[in-house]
């Protein structure tokens, strides 16, 4: 065989090895743009839970492309028939955290997301329970599950220290909505990082989120709309203090608890 021969059979199979990679390419590209599709109609659902906390509840389902629940806590037999595709667990408080519940609702695909304690803790809750899926974050780094985004956020007050790894989470879901979950924190300069939010569901709490605190993380995120939790029937002053602070563009959105 010549030379010519060799460099004409070294060029086509260089060829083929490009076309290949090229079809490879091709392939991934369109596999990812099926996975983002957005969903057409697809509108985000809010259903806030009672509890027998005395602090006020804070359990909480988000149903838009997934199942998610943040915080779930006295969770009954009928609201568990709708199982949890996402777990959310702000912090180890009582109010915020209870594993007969997470149990309840927990499937084997479903996700939980906390941070370092609770996520090992459940490690052992769960071991002999349905399989499931635990992943640990922390503030800034982020997730993403079957195209739905959770960030993670910090959270903290004068109860609740830096250094104990509250939490709090944005979720973008597959159509690009964005909501945020303060968790426990007042005011905070990390709020600086947080931007275009459809919703933010605010912990709204005297050791948290005071009305007066509420309102400054609202003009400083600028969200769509909000969504008050975590707050009692009693704690009416607190609910009028933040209707009037609350600016005429951003729509308050105040759930009827089950």
């Amino acid at each position: 065989m010549n030379f010519s021969q060799l460099l004409k059979n070294y060029l086509k199979i260089i060829f083929q090895l490009l076309m290949s990679l090229l079809l490879l390419s091709l392939f991934i590209s369109c596999k990812n743009s099926i996975k983002q599709k957005p969903v057409t109609g697809l509108s985000e659902n809010f259903e806030w839970f009672n509890s027998k906390s005395p602090y006020g509840s804070c359990s909480l389902r988000i149903t838009t492309d997934k199942i998610i629940y943040v915080d779930p806590v006295d969770i009954t037999d009928e609201t568990a028939n709708i199982k949890a595709d996402i777990i959310l667990i702000t912090h180890e408080h009582s109010d915020h955290l209870q594993y007969d519940s997470i149990v309840k609702i927990n499937k084997p695909s479903t996700v939980i997301i906390s941070n370092t304690g609770i996520i090992n803790t459940l490690k052992v809750v769960m071991k002999k329970k349905k399989s499931s899926t635990l992943k640990i974050i922390k503030p800034y780094e982020e997730l993403t599950i079957s195209g739905t985004k959770i960030e993670g956020i910090t959270a903290y007050n004068n109860t609740h220290e830096k250094s104990a790894e509250g939490l709090g989470f944005v979720i973008t879901n597959i159509n690009g909505k964005r909501i945020y979950i303060t968790g426990s924190t007042t005011f905070i300069h990390e709020m600086d990082s947080i931007y275009n939010i459809d919703y933010a569901v605010i912990f709204l709490k005297p050791s948290a989120l005071t009305p007066e605190a509420a309102i400054k993380t609202i003009n400083q995120i600028k969200p769509k709309k909000i969504i008050p939790i975590h707050w009692r029937d009693f704690e009416d002053e607190e609910m009028e203090a933040l209707k009037k602070g609350v600016p005429s563009e951003i729509e308050l959105m105040v759930l009827n608890i089950k």
